[in-house]
């Protein structure tokens, strides 16, 4: 019992030496995005459909965010949805 223990605790320790650093998942995953091209996006614009269960209602929504290059407003936010009732176009 005492054998299989200590396996289990060099296989462990061993393992724990060759994890990575989290600063340097975050790099790579910086860079994989675009690296310091990421940092200049300046606007985002998400578009989609949405569905009310309560009465099936479908429709569009619209979500937009942006910031001032000189950041002086942090963030303005844009949200609107259209649903029309069901059956109608």
């Amino acid at each position: 019992m005492k054998f299989v223990v200590s396996v289990l605790f060099v296989l462990f320790t061993a393992a724990a030496g060759f994890a990575q650093s989290p600063s340097k998942i975050l790099q790579r995953a910086e860079k994989a995005l675009g690296g310091k091209a990421l940092k200049s996006v300046r606007s985002v614009v998400k578009t989609g459909t949405i569905k009310r269960l309560s009465d099936g209602a479908e429709g569009k929504f619209t979500g937009q965010t942006s910031q001032w290059p000189l950041r002086l407003v942090p963030r303005l936010a844009r949200r609107s949805c259209n649903l029309n009732r069901k059956g109608e176009p």
